[in-house]
């Protein structure tokens, strides 16, 4: 399986999870200099939390799916599509 690593600068929210806000770059020194320039153009904001964010992407594999409940999956499509249908 193909592995493609990405890394981002990100902004952590309250809660500490990331938005991605410049990348992809293909090192983690290289997201680290993104952070400067940034700081440096006046894009930085320091109450903000900021961090590096490793990335591997991968194609899903299709095959792992057998422990999904197919009775529960069927009734909520179910229930989305007269959702949707009620909403048109």
């Amino acid at each position: 399986m193909k592995v493609d690593v990405q890394y981002w600068l990100v902004e952590l929210d309250m809660h500490g999870n990331p938005e991605l806000i410049d990348g992809s770059h293909d090192s983690r020194e290289n997201a680290d200099r993104a952070l400067y320039l940034r700081k440096r153009l006046g894009f930085y904001t320091p109450v903000k939390r900021y961090a590096i964010a490793r990335i591997e992407i991968t194609k899903p594999d299709n095959a792992i799916h057998n422990d999904i409940n197919e009775t529960a999956a069927g009734e909520m499509r179910d229930k989305i599509r007269e959702y949707r249908k009620d909403r048109e």
